[in-house]
């Protein structure tokens, strides 16, 4: 018996019973085939897993490295401080002098237009590393 055939260029030609088995699988073949594939999948898998796994560990780690601890100091306020001047000296540079204000303010449960007194206990928030390395240089004189 033939089998007709396409020969993709809108011809047709007749392929034989031998010339079929040569192309059919055997049913062991077959069940090899598909191990391998599943074997290929599962390995795939596995690394996928395994470099989402190392992506989260390296981030973690990274961001652990870049924390830095910043010092949290109680202080009496003096005369003539107010939560301005003292954000200038002790809040992170890079921030604006109202997000300064505000995080001092935060620390210390206040609103950012709060008046101080001179003996008003105040926690600070030390941002600015030249006055965290003064401190720091301070606190292991002592």
């Amino acid at each position: 018996m033939a089998i007709v055939m396409s020969n993709g260029d809108g011809t047709f030609r007749a392929q034989t019973e031998e010339q079929k088995r040569a192309w059919t699988l055997s049913k062991r073949r077959c069940l090899q085939l598909v191990a391998a594939g599943q074997g290929t999948a599962a390995v795939v898998a596995m690394f996928a897993i395994g470099m989402t796994a190392w992506t989260g560990i390296r981030s973690v780690t990274k961001q652990s490295d870049n924390v830095v601890m910043n010092p949290v100091v109680p202080m009496s306020v003096g005369q003539g401080e107010t939560l301005w001047t003292l954000a200038r000296r002790y809040g992170n540079p890079s921030a604006s002098q109202l997000d300064r204000v505000d995080t001092l303010a935060q620390a210390n449960g206040l609103s950012a237009s709060a008046m101080l007194h001179p003996g008003q206990r105040l926690v600070i928030p030390v941002e600015n590393p030249r006055e965290a390395a003064l401190l720091q240089t301070t606190l292991a004189k002592r």
